[in-house]
């Protein structure tokens, strides 16, 4: 921007990918446990950053259409639109999509993926909401227990084979183990590659490079495809 009326669009999630994996490998290098869950709990909230930051990227690139005539109902339409993405939650922004592309969740991702965004997002909202992890050992059988808030977290996790139900002293970092971090990760870089390759051929270009950082990501993960039912893979 060296010129007077230069601009640029700046996208803090293209930060995310980088940061997420230096966290991954830093997470083991650290001694505190307090600190190794903090960076745990942070991944999941990231991953969750950089599938919202891309998604509402999208969407107001492919709402937006060249009209100014404030009578025009498509000019109206799109006004809607753009401020419920400004202010929706990721749910909300993903109905957006939906309704510009013309389909929905489960043919555009496939079952097994959009548990697993689902999952992500639920999790990331009982985390920066505070919502405390209640465990009980049952000691009749030794199993682990999570009660209320993150129930429905541990019943995905357990059913993905990604931790099990055997009670451990290591209970603190029990939701945040590493397998269950790069799970969320490798869905969240899945989830962006769907998204970015169904958008209208008006906005292939500038999502292409929009994404550009995170699709390199994509590109150098060998099992990036999690052994979904994707039906676009």
């Amino acid at each position: 921007m060296g010129n007077p009326g230069d601009g640029a669009d700046v996208h803090p999630f293209s930060f995310y990918p980088e940061l997420i994996e230096w966290k991954l490998k830093q997470k083991s290098k650290v001694k505190s446990i307090d600190l190794r869950i903090s960076i745990s709990i942070s991944i999941i909230i990231d991953c969750a950053c950089l599938a919202e930051g891309v998604l509402n990227t999208i969407n107001k690139e492919i709402i937006s259409v060249p009209l100014d005539d404030p009578n025009f109902l498509g000019y109206r339409l799109e006004q809607m639109l753009e401020e419920k993405s400004e202010k929706g939650q990721f749910s909300e922004n993903l109905d957006i999509y939906h309704l510009v592309i013309g389909t929905n969740s489960n043919d555009l991702f496939g079952n097994e993926l959009w548990k697993s965004i689902k999952m992500l997002s639920t999790f990331r909202n009982k985390l920066v909401h505070g919502k405390i992890i209640e465990i009980f050992n049952n000691e009749n059988d030794g199993a682990m227990e999570v009660f209320w808030s993150y129930k429905i977290v541990y019943a995905y996790l357990l059913e993905k084979k990604l931790l099990d139900d055997r009670f451990s002293e290591d209970y603190e970092n029990f939701l945040f183990q590493d397998k269950v971090l790069e799970h969320f990760y490798k869905s969240t870089l899945n989830f962006i590659r769907v998204i970015a390759e169904n958008v209208p051929d008006s906005a292939k270009d500038y999502v292409r490079e929009m994404t550009y950082s995170v699709n390199k990501r994509i590109s150098d993960k060998k099992n990036i495809k999690l052994n979904t039912d994707n039906k676009s893979s």
